[in-house]
């Protein structure tokens, strides 16, 4: 099922942190989604594989692939950000970067961050919260 995020107008995309809340369904949709687990832990699927995550983990996902997170701890929380299609492209231009841009890129995109990684980006994205709040 193709979902719209509604995201703000005038911005690239959306940040959230998002806590245990029950069942979830099947979707994709158009934006570039990463998620950064903060506590507990979760299974998704998407589509035909299956990523255990838990705190520390980072996963990438795209817009052509359908993902639905199945089971979460009681205590799961994770980052969400979302990416407009026209953000990443103007944005990830580099050989490095050029899988962001895909649809649905073969590999595995799921992976655990080191701890000092980890922790900035804890610390990171409440700042990037609170500054899109006071303007």
């Amino acid at each position: 099922m193709r979902q719209c995020l509604n995201l703000p107008a005038g911005l690239d995309g959306n940040l959230w942190h998002y806590r245990h809340r029950g069942r979830n369904a099947m979707h994709r949709h158009a934006e570039l989604e990463l998620n950064l687990v903060t506590s507990g832990s979760g299974l998704y699927l998407l589509e035909n594989r299956k990523y255990e995550i838990r705190r520390g983990d980072l996963l990438w996902l795209f817009p052509a692939q359908e993902h639905v997170l199945v089971e979460q701890s009681a205590d799961f929380g994770m980052w969400i950000g979302v990416f407009k299609p026209k953000a990443v492209a103007r944005i990830a231009t580099g050989d490095s970067a050029k899988i962001l841009r895909q649809g649905n890129p073969t590999g595995e995109f799921c992976r655990r961050l080191p701890q000092p990684a980890l922790a900035r980006l804890e610390q990171l994205f409440p700042e990037i919260i609170a500054t899109e709040a006071q303007q």
